[in-house]
C-alpha cells in the first residue's frame, strides 16, 4: 500500500530486503559528505573544491544512473567486476587513507559554513550567490535534469546508445516490433479506413473536416500518451520494442484520439466548359458531397480517461514539450534538418498580390483549382488547390511572410495531404503545401517569403511527385493562380 501511494505521487520507492536505520538515500549522502568533511578538515581541499569535484565528476552521471551502473560502464567489457578487480589496490589505499571516525568533528559545522560562504562569494547571481538565488538555480537545474532523464528513458533520442531504445532501428525478437514499425502499420490502418469510406459511400465530391482543423494523426501526442501510460505506470519500464499487446494498446489510443465518422449532403455547383471552337457552356449540377469528419482528442483528455497518476502526468507534460516536436518528426521520418535558406522564386508567373511562386522552378501545372477529372478515380471532382509537378526533393518556398500553424512531419498519410505545411499570413490569408517528401519547419515558427520550408514529394494521396498548393481567404479555398499572371 505504501509503495502504491508513493508511486502515485511521483516518487520511486525502494523496497528494502531487510530493516535498516534511516533511508538509503540519506545514508549514501552522509557517506559521501563524511569524506568531504575528512578531506576539508585534513587540509586536502576546500569546501568549494569538494563541491566542484562532485559536480563535475560523478555527480552528473549519478543524476542519470546510480553509482553501480556508472561503474558497470566504467569497467568496459568487464563491467563493474572488471573495474573493481582492476582498481582494487588503489581503492584499498583510498579507503585506508580515510579517517576512522563515526561522528563529525565538533567544529565541522562552523568550518563547513565558512567554506560555503566563501564558495557563494565566488559564484555569479545566475548560478546562485545567495541562499535564495542558489535555491532558485537548484530548482531550475533539477527540472532540466528531470526532463533529460525522462526523455532519455522514454524517447531515447540517442539512437544506438545504451538508451537508444524508444526508436530502436530493429526489434530484439520476432515477437516484437519497433515503435516506428508500429506507427507505419497503424498509419496504414487509418489510411485504409478513410479510403474504405471514400470507396464505399456514393458521392460526387469529397470534403474533410476536423474539430481542430488538423487533418493528420498527431503521433507526438499519441506516443506521449502511450509511453506515459506504459513507462509511467507503477510497473512501468522503458519501451524498447512493442509486444502484440502493446501494439493493441497503441492502436486503442490512436483510434481514441483520432475518431473517424462521415456524412453526406447535397450541393449545387456550376461547371463551365469550353468546346474546341472556344464556345463556353455553363451547366448547373447537383452533387453529393461526402464529408469525412475527424474528431481529435487531446492528451489531457486521454489522461483523464486513463486516470493518470501524478507521475504519468509528469511524463506526459514533458514529452509534449514543443522543443521535442522536431525530434519526433525526424525520428519518424518526416523531418529534414536544415531549411531556412532564402531562395528566389521562379519568375515565370508574375505575382499580382502578396503571394510569390512557391517553388524555385516553374514546374508544370497538372491539375488546376476547381472541378477536374480526378487522376485516381477518373471521375469529375472538385480540386481544392493547384498541383504543380516537379522533381522529387525540389525545395518548397513560403509564398509570403507568416507563422506556421501546421507542420505535419509525423503522419505520412495526413488526411490524404501526406506531410504538409500550413502558414497563416495574417488578414485571413493562409497557404497550404502538401505531399512533401519531408518538411523543415515546426508549428509556431516565423517564416519569410522565399524561405525553404519543405521538399516536394508524393506522400499521402498522390500519383506522382508534385506540390499541391492551396490558398485560403477567410477560411474559404480560392484559386491560387488568381494571384499570378
Amino acid at each position: 500500500m505504501a509503495k502504491a501511494f508513493y508511486t502515485s505521487v511521483g516518487n520511486e520507492p525502494v523496497v528494502l530486503q531487510k530493516e535498516a536505520l534511516g533511508f538509503i538515500c540519506n545514508r549514501l549522502q552522509m557517506a559521501l559528505y563524511r569524506e568531504v568533511c575528512n578531506l576539508v578538515m585534513s587540509g586536502v581541499c576546500t569546501v568549494e573544491d569538494a563541491d566542484k569535484a562532485v559536480t563535475f565528476g560523478p555527480g552528473i552521471r549519478w543524476g542519470i544512473m546510480g553509482p553501480s551502473l556508472v561503474f558497470e560502464l566504467g569497467g568496459g567489457a568487464g563491467g563493474v567486476s572488471g573495474l573493481m578487480n582492476h582498481l582494487n589496490d588503489s581503492i584499498s589505499l583510498w579507503l585506508g587513507d580515510m579517517a576512522d571516525w563515526k561522528e563529525f568533528p565538533q567544529d565541522w559545522a562552523k568550518v563547513a559554513q565558512e567554506g560555503v560562504n566563501a564558495e557563494l562569494a565566488n559564484r555569479s547571481p545566475e548560478t546562485g550567490n545567495t541562499h535564495q538565488s542558489l535555491e532558485e538555480y537548484r530548482d531550475a537545474m533539477l527540472i532540466q535534469l528531470l526532463k533529460l532523464h525522462i526523455v532519455i528513458s522514454l524517447v531515447a533520442f540517442v539512437s544506438g546508445s545504451a538508451y537508444g531504445i524508444f526508436f530502436a532501428a530493429n526489434a530484439p525478437n520476432a515477437a516484437s516490433v519497433t515503435v516506428r514499425e508500429a506507427v507505419e502499420t497503424l498509419t496504414a490502418e487509418y489510411r485504409d479506413r478513410l479510403e474504405e469510406i471514400s470507396e464505399t459511400v456514393q458521392h460526387d465530391r469529397q470534403d474533410i473536416t476536423a474539430n481542430d482543423d488538423v487533418y493528420y494523426i498527431r503521433w507526438q501526442d499519441v506516443l506521449a500518451v502511450f509511453s506515459s501510460y506504459v513507462a509511467g505506470s507503477e510497473q512501468g519500464a522503458p519501451v524498447a520494442a512493442l509486444t502484440e499487446n502493446q501494439v493493441d494498446k497503441l492502436r486503442e489510443i490512436m483510434w481514441a484520439m483520432n475518431a473517424v465518422d462521415y456524412s453526406t449532403r447535397a450541393e449545387t455547383a456550376v461547371i463551365e466548359t469550353t468546346d474546341k471552337n472556344g464556345k463556353a457552356t455553363t451547366t448547373e449540377i447537383t452533387e453529393t458531397v461526402l464529408v469525412i469528419e475527424l474528431t481529435h482528442k487531446a492528451p489531457n483528455e486521454m489522461a483523464l480517461d486513463y486516470h493518470f497518476t501524478v507521475r504519468q502526468n509528469t511524463y506526459l507534460q514533458l514529452l509534449q514539450d514543443p522543443q521535442y516536436e522536431e525530434l519526433w518528426a525526424e525520428l519518424l521520418g518526416g523531418f529534414a534538418q536544415g531549411g531556412g535558406e532564402l531562395m528566389n522564386p521562379d519568375s515565370t508567373r508574375t505575382p499580382t498580390g502578396t503571394l510569390q511562386w512557391p517553388l524555385p522552378v516553374a514546374g508544370t501545372i497538372t491539375s488546376p483549382f476547381g472541378h477536374r477529372i480526378d487522376p485516381l478515380t477518373g471521375e469529375v471532382s472538385s480540386h481544392t488547390g493547384t498541383d504543380i509537378a516537379c522533381a522529387e526533393g525540389t525545395p518548397i518556398l513560403a509564398a509570403a511572410d507568416g507563422i506556421v500553424t501546421v507542420a505535419n512531419g509525423l503522419d505520412s498519410w495526413g488526411g490524404s495531404y501526406g506531410y504538409y505545411i500550413q502558414i497563416d499570413h495574417g488578414t485571413g490569408l493562409e497557404t497550404l503545401y502538401a505531399h512533401c517528401s519531408s518538411i523543415c519547419v515546426t508549428t509556431g515558427q516565423q517564416v519569410q517569403a522565399g524561405q525553404v520550408i519543405g521538399y516536394v514529394g508524393h506522400t499521402g494521396r498522390a500519383t506522382g511527385s508534385h506540390l499541391h498548393f492551396e490558398v485560403r481567404a477567410n477560411g474559404n479555398r480560392v484559386n491560387p493562380l488568381q494571384n499570378f499572371l
